[in-house]
């Protein structure tokens, strides 16, 4: 375990986990699609989640968060984060879960 030792701009490896509030897709009908019908239902589900997100990742960056990355598929944000940041992004309604990618002692 690694102490930030109260250095508020410390920044930590997270992951952040989002809401599940999308509307049901193709995919969670049980409906297989194939070939360009799957192409095309892939690359709408990852520009539907860059628009969800994009507030988050607006705010992300405001806070100073660095090698942000996204992953559609199961709904998760990976960054590198300010210790000051950890609270406000934890408070969002979007925001489900926010996991530390390395066990830190970041607080007393």
């Amino acid at each position: 375990m690694v102490d930030v030792g109260g250095n508020p701009d410390r920044e930590l490896r997270v992951m952040i986990l989002l809401t599940d509030d999308h509307e049901p897709t193709q995919a969670a009908t049980g409906t297989r699609i194939r070939g360009e019908e799957r192409a095309m239902f892939v690359a709408d589900q990852g520009d539907s989640f860059e628009r969800r997100i994009d507030g988050l990742l607006r705010e992300l960056e405001a806070l100073k968060a660095r090698d942000i990355k996204t992953f559609w598929l199961n709904r998760t944000i990976s960054a590198m984060l300010p210790v000051r940041a950890l609270d406000e992004i934890g408070r969002r309604a979007d925001v489900k879960q926010m996991i530390l990618v390395r066990k830190q002692k970041v607080m007393a």
